[in-house]
């Protein structure tokens, strides 16, 4: 057709889409523009429905956690830290689960002392007020595939190394927790009694009590499923980058304590 333009029924071939998050991490892929558009329509999504509401948002806190390990930006670090500390506020983990991973991967592939002591402060914040152990899992795995320099310059937390020499030395130390603090949740659950008190509109106080602690349990079990789910979209993204840990193996098999090698939050 004359200057090969498309006649009707005949469609012109689509662009092949890329989402932003694995555009701009394609080797020489990274775009100033195209990032800033990016990041305002997360921000204004997560604006829009709400902290932990956006799945956007957690496109992003995926690509600053695999970003970063190989480009760090002050600018971009601060707002991962931001936005994850943020959410995990409001009870939404997945920011920060990005962002112990970043931790654990990136400081083994380029150490940076500032970024250890985060690491530390934002992991004894998870497991003290958010009673959660995947920061602290991500910990133990940086030291136990990696460690701090052997200069002595950087020395562990004491809080941090007595969790890690005492209740924590190893992976089935995690999962017997996980197990044991399922367990008292669930029974907990069955076993508190309900109190039939009559609060504001003929709800029961007591019916409502036990409701609330239903959900905390379905919580605490969706929990270990997601991060099941997170470890193993981890390590398929991890793959896809061809980007391995020297030492260790994939976020799965942390998760699931398999250990390929003779020895032992991505």
């Amino acid at each position: 057709m004359p200057g090969g333009s498309f006649g009707l029924g005949t469609s012109a071939p689509l662009a092949k889409f890329q989402h932003p998050s694995h555009a701009l991490l394609e080797q020489h892929g990274f775009k100033q523009i195209v990032y800033r558009k990016y990041y305002k329509r997360c921000l204004e999504e997560r604006a829009q429905k709400g902290i932990g509401q956006s799945e956007e948002m957690n496109t992003l806190f995926r690509f600053w956690c695999y970003f970063l390990r190989d480009n760090f930006n002050d600018k971009m670090y601060n707002d991962f830290k931001k936005y994850a500390d943020e959410d995990a506020a409001a009870e939404y983990m997945y920011g920060m689960e990005c962002l112990f991973r970043f931790y654990s991967y990136g400081l083994e592939k380029n150490f940076r002392a500032p970024l250890y002591k985060d690491f530390e402060e934002l992991v004894l914040k998870d497991y003290q007020r958010y009673n959660s152990l995947y920061g602290l899992e991500k910990f133990w795995a940086f030291h136990h595939y990696s460690g701090l320099p052997a200069d002595g310059s950087v020395e562990v937390c004491p809080q941090l190394k007595a969790l890690l020499e005492g209740p924590f030395k190893n992976l089935d130390c995690f999962r017997e927790e996980q197990q044991r603090r399922r367990a008292a949740l669930e029974a907990l659950v069955e076993k508190k009694p309900v109190h039939k008190q009559q609060h504001g509109h003929g709800h029961s106080y007591g019916s409502q009590q036990q409701h609330h602690r239903q959900q905390h349990l379905q919580q605490h079990q969706n929990a270990d499923r997601q991060q099941q789910q997170h470890a193993q979209q981890a390590a398929a993204e991890q793959q896809q980058q061809q980007q391995p840990r020297s030492k260790q193996p994939t976020e799965q098999h942390q998760q699931q304590g398999k250990q390929p090698h003779s020895s032992s939050n991505g």
